[in-house]
């Protein structure tokens, strides 16, 4: 069998396959990075929101008590069940307020106990609070906590709102 050599047309060929071949899997491997940094900068924001709203959702399943004291603070009385600190379990008080943008949550322990306040940052850069509240007798949103525990509600962050089913 006599071989034939490779003429300089089949190398040229081949050299521009691999190339455009490259070529495709870079731009691809390019675009791939720009939604991983688009998808990081969408968690970075929508994550503390969701850890607000789980929070908020924690606290108001369990609500006993709430009355508003003024636009940014409204006190709370809820049962806080499981906890490390058994201080903090069992009914508790818990302030959550507004204060120059950041929305902290203050509970003090069953009362009886020595143990100090507990102060939780829950959202920073918040302009605005406000509840609204879904009144299933009248079937409407109210900012007064109905009579009887309401399924849903709403939280008004700045301008995000945040529904919550309880």
């Amino acid at each position: 069998m006599q071989r034939r050599p490779v003429l300089l047309l089949e190398l040229f060929l081949s050299f521009t396959l691999i190339t455009l071949l490259i070529a495709f899997l870079f731009s691809s491997y390019r675009e791939l990075g720009m939604v991983t940094s688009r998808v990081r900068s969408c968690k970075l924001k929508i994550l503390p929101q969701y850890k607000v709203q789980l929070r908020l959702k924690q606290i108001f399943s369990k609500l006993t008590r709430f009355s508003r004291q003024d636009e940014e603070h409204y006190l709370l009385m809820y049962n806080s069940e499981i906890d490390l600190d058994p201080h903090f379990r069992g009914q508790i008080m818990g302030l959550l307020h507004l204060e120059k943008g950041t929305l902290y949550l203050t509970t003090w322990p069953q009362e009886g106990s020595r143990a100090f306040p507990r102060h939780e940052l829950l959202a920073s850069q918040i302009p605005s609070l406000s509840f609204s509240f879904f009144d299933e007798e009248k079937r409407e949103w109210s900012e007064e906590y109905p009579k009887t525990k309401p399924f849903m509600m709403k939280i008004t962050l700045g301008k995000t709102v945040m529904p919550l089913f309880l």
